[in-house]
């Protein structure tokens, strides 16, 4: 069996998926720090906000993150599961930018989680498209 060369778009979706992995990994570290660590006399986020930014930290470094990765060598040897992996991860990235967005439009404040994560969400929609339409090479019909 010849291994088959892996497409630049391929290639393209592993390096941003590893790309997202690290920045979404220090961004929650991060965010620990200044949760727990800092101390504030000022009260920085009420207890609703505080609890949506925990849920999305917890979500994110036990869901996103590990999907994230488990894709990276899935696409990389174009194996069905790996598609599976991208595709979740795509759909992560969408479904998590729309409710920070809702929220945030709502609140009328813009968080610097919106901005740096947009551009992988935006990116999703060209990769599920992508993915999609190269399924077979993943032997899925």
């Amino acid at each position: 069996m010849s291994k088959e060369r892996l497409s630049r778009g391929i290639k393209t979706i592993v390096w941003v998926n590893s790309i997202a992995a690290v920045i979404t990994s220090i961004f929650w570290i991060l965010v620990m720090f200044k949760i727990f660590i800092q101390q504030n006399n000022d009260i920085a986020m009420d207890m609703a906000s505080k609890a949506s930014t925990l849920g999305f930290l917890i979500s994110d470094l036990v869901l996103a993150v590990p999907i994230l990765i488990i894709s990276i060598p899935g696409l990389l040897k174009l194996r069905s599961w790996g598609w599976t992996f991208g595709q979740m991860a795509n759909i992560l990235w969408i479904y998590s930018l729309t409710s920070l967005w809702a929220r945030d439009i709502y609140t009328g404040v813009l968080t610097p989680g919106d901005i740096i994560f947009l551009p992988f969400a935006f990116f999703s929609i060209w990769s599920i498209n992508y993915l999609w339409r190269n399924r077979r090479r993943f032997n899925i019909s």
